[in-house]
């Protein structure tokens, strides 16, 4: 067997703990969700929407949709559903946005995709390169005038580039103008499957009014969206979607199974070459840990493989991890979460304390009675006043670590935080 050379970079493609996977050799499990995908891209006029806890690969998932809608047949042939592709294959325009600080409201998130971002062209561009190719029925009269689309690219809401005062026309909103856009693609793409608008991060998008009813307003079947975002049902990312029930096709993205997870270290590793080899209570521990969530893999995975490497030993097991997790007091291990964690306990031991009680409840929604009688029972008198200061201990723009669901009723704003607490625990038994 030919020896591969191990670099960091075929050590950081082989455990991506930090970046969503866009190669889909690399994309584990998610049948059911993918097969969901497949049925909807042949539903005309119906968008998707993609939840799912923070950390279970939401964006990864929306990266092999992308894949899939531009043609490549990996996932499709791995689960042989290649009849269920049309014959030509799908051949989709493709713009993905992620909602961030600059996006406060849906017009602005119609405007992002017009104008386009550094990886993904614009719908502008889309049809300043359509409208310029042989045999285009599309002016740059009709490009600019009717759509106020500026040869630099930028959006000028209704005012056209050239000066004569007869160009001049009334402001137009960003979302005539996409529907605009959308109808002189299609009518000039004859060759495309239609145009996927993905929108990650959708949840954080602080003004959602006029999503549902510009989805219901949609009477292009040319342009399917999918929606991502932080959210247990519909409902937590489309305000009134309720309206539009029958427009979408939600696709839920819970944890990952164990087997899932295990496979993620199994195709690591033969990326690497098999030069490594992790024992099996080193896989079951590793996965144990991890408790669904695919970035705990990926993270203890690339530290050990790093760590060994250096010793120049192939061999990962058990004892190793035990003496890798030691150092997560202090953060040797480089923990994104340690940071918020001293953030939010300080040199409270009743806020550290409390903190770790809540985690170690196994289930999503913590009811708060059990964990204040353990507080008490630990000399923390007023447990709630103590829960009042974790929440108030955040960073600036940081979303309280306890979210209150309703009297009584808490869950963790950040899942992966939870477990990284229940870590720490573990670690210190």
């Amino acid at each position: 067997m030919q020896q591969v050379r191990i670099t960091a970079e075929r050590i950081n493609s082989a455990f991506t703990p930090s970046s969503a996977i866009d190669d889909p050799k690399s994309f584990i499990g998610r049948k059911t969700q993918l097969g969901a995908v497949i049925a909807n891209l042949s539903q005309s006029g119906n968008h998707l929407l993609i939840t799912g806890l923070r950390g279970v690969g939401k964006s990864s998932f929306s990266k092999q949709i992308i894949n899939i809608t531009q043609g490549d047949m990996t996932l499709i042939n791995r689960y042989n559903w290649a009849h269920l592709v049309p014959d030509a294959g799908y051949n989709y325009l493709v713009h993905s946005v992620s909602c961030d600080s600059s996006i406060t409201c849906f017009d602005d998130l119609l405007h992002a995709t017009l104008v386009g971002n550094d990886k993904y062209p614009g719908i502008n561009s889309m049809l300043q390169n359509e409208g310029k190719s042989e045999g285009s029925k599309i002016t740059r009269r009709d490009r600019e005038f009717n759509l106020g689309l500026g040869e630099a690219g930028g959006v000028r809401l209704g005012i056209s580039t050239e000066s004569h005062q007869e160009n001049r026309v009334k402001p137009k909103t960003s979302q005539q103008i996409f529907k605009e856009a959308v109808r002189l693609l299609q009518a000039q793409c004859s060759d495309c499957t239609g145009l996927l608008v993905v929108v990650d991060e959708f949840d954080t998008l602080k003004n959602k009014d006029g999503a549902a009813s510009f989805i219901k307003s949609l009477d292009s079947d040319f342009v399917k969206f999918v929606f991502c975002g932080v959210a247990t049902d519909a409902g937590d990312l489309i305000a009134d979607h309720s309206s539009i029930s029958r427009q979408l096709t939600t696709v839920n993205i819970p944890i990952m199974e164990n087997y899932e997870l295990n496979e993620i270290l199994e195709r690591a590793l033969i990326q690497l070459g098999s030069l490594f080899e992790f024992d099996n209570e080193a896989k079951r521990d590793i996965v144990a840990i991890a408790e669904g969530f695919p970035y705990f893999v990926h993270f203890l995975g690339r530290k050990l493989v790093v760590e060994k490497l250096m010793n120049n030993d192939w061999t990962i097991s058990a004892n190793d991890l035990k003496t890798l997790l030691k150092g997560i007091h202090n953060n040797e291990l480089g923990f994104n979460y340690y940071d918020r964690f001293r953030k939010v306990v300080g040199n409270s031991w009743q806020k550290e304390r409390l903190l770790a009680l809540f985690a170690l409840e196994e289930s999503e929604v913590i009811s708060s009675t059990p964990v204040y009688a353990k507080a008490k029972q630990l000399g923390i008198s007023n447990p709630s006043q103590t829960l009042g200061h974790i929440n108030a201990s955040r960073a600036q723009g940081e979303k309280p670590v306890l979210h209150k669901i309703r009297n009584g009723e808490f869950r963790f704003d950040d899942p992966l935080f939870k477990v990284y607490v229940r870590l720490k625990e573990s670690v210190a038994q």
